[in-house]
């Protein structure tokens, strides 16, 4: 086995292009997006249980974009970097959006 210094090791790392915290950021932005997910399905779901409808379009809409707020708020408040900053919140728009237009076909708005 080869013995290898600091500086070695760091050049052997960037010819990988692979960076342990990247990978970090994105697992964590994963686990926070498939936790939003899952409780947006929950309500949409009852909501949809209770009038006996289900407008799948919007609610599928509505939990895709939770998913993608999730990964890029999870990235922005590791990196903080504008561009993450600026895609959630347009997730967040996106999100109560899709979140109307599924209430307003459920209750005729």
């Amino acid at each position: 086995m080869k013995d290898f210094n600091k500086e070695e090791i760091l050049n052997q790392s960037r010819k990988e292009n692979q960076d342990e915290g990247t990978e970090f950021i994105e697992k964590r932005g994963a686990l926070i997006g498939v936790a939003i997910s899952i409780i947006l399905i929950c309500v949409l779901s009852v909501i949809a249980a209770v009038n006996n409808l289900m407008v799948v379009v919007w609610a599928l809409s509505v939990i895709a974009n939770a998913f993608w707020l999730g990964r890029v708020l999870s990235i922005y408040f590791f990196t903080r970097k504008k561009d993450y900053l600026i895609q959630s919140m347009v997730a967040v728009v996106t999100i109560l959006m899709f979140i109307y237009y599924f209430l307003s076909s459920i209750y005729n708005w």
